[in-house]
């Protein structure tokens, strides 16, 4: 018996065939979720807080609230996971979700060199982006749904007139926060892991073929208007060059007052040390 995402709840499916199966997808990756948590915790609690990892526990506590949370302002969001899982999912989830996505804590916390302030600003700004991406697909995704129910309706305005998966996008720029923050080259081994299970996923047959089923000409018509797969690219370029100019204003403004203020400060901080 397969599943796929033109299927509206499988677990469902299954009751009414009169086979019972207590717990879902979701539920399995609930756990793993906490358990990426635990380890967290476990960390603090064995080895200590200091800057870097104070920084970690913020941007991937957060994230963990905020998976849990959503699951209650979007009560749609089971759907995305709701088929049946037996002991051998709910081990490989724990594994390979629950486990495997803390390994970026675990370099943090092995990390004993000073963390860069420019480094903490990166992170969060990348790790800002991913949520705040993540958070625009989700909302226009569920209210959009919600507005046209009972009707089906393929979502292809907003961000998702940009690209065709904008949340994979959002995912790659928060883990990699985790992973820059961590400060271990090493840590990056989950986001080259997490970027092949998206992209696998993307050429899935199965879930294109449910799509096209389930939308019909509606669904080859937005593949055909959004060439982007994952990162979202503005059409209007004009967008670009904005935000081009911008970045440009800020690092021109930077250049100059370091070309200024850079050998004064610098100055100052040899004083401090030769003081202490």
């Amino acid at each position: 018996f397969f599943f796929d995402e033109s299927m509206e709840d499988p677990a469902a499916a299954l009751q009414d065939l009169g086979l019972h199966h207590p717990t879902t997808v979701l539920d399995a990756i609930n756990v793993a979720k906490v358990l990426t948590g635990v380890v967290i915790v476990a960390l603090i609690a064995t080895k200590g807080l200091g800057q870097r990892q104070a920084v970690y526990v913020g941007l991937h506590g957060s994230y963990l609230m905020w998976w849990l949370l959503e699951q209650w302002l979007f009560p749609p969001f089971s759907n995305r996971f709701s088929q049946p899982a037996d002991p051998v999912i709910w081990g490989f989830v724990l594994l390979l979700v629950g486990l495997a996505y803390a390994w970026p804590a675990w370099c943090a916390w092995r990390n004993t060199a000073p963390v860069q302030p420019a480094l903490v600003a990166i992170s969060i700004m990348v790790f800002a982006l991913g949520s705040l991406t993540n958070v625009m697909a989700d909302v226009q995704m569920h209210a959009t749904k919600a507005a046209l129910a009972p009707t089906k309706t393929l979502v292809t305005t907003g961000i998702y007139r940009l690209a065709r998966n904008p949340n994979y996008f959002a995912d790659w720029l928060r883990y990699g926060s985790f992973c820059l923050i961590s400060g271990k080259k090493r840590s990056f081994l989950l986001l080259f892991y997490i970027i092949s299970l998206n992209c696998a996923s993307l050429f899935d047959p199965n879930q294109k073929g449910g799509m096209a089923e389930k939308y019909g000409e509606q669904y080859h018509q937005w593949l055909a208007d959004t060439p982007s797969l994952i990162v979202p690219v503005p059409q209007d370029y004009r967008v670009a060059m904005r935000m081009g100019l911008v970045l440009g204003a800020w690092g021109l403004t930077y250049l100059v007052f370091w070309l200024v203020a850079g050998p004064k400060v610098k100055k100052e901080e040899e004083e401090k040390k030769k003081a202490n």
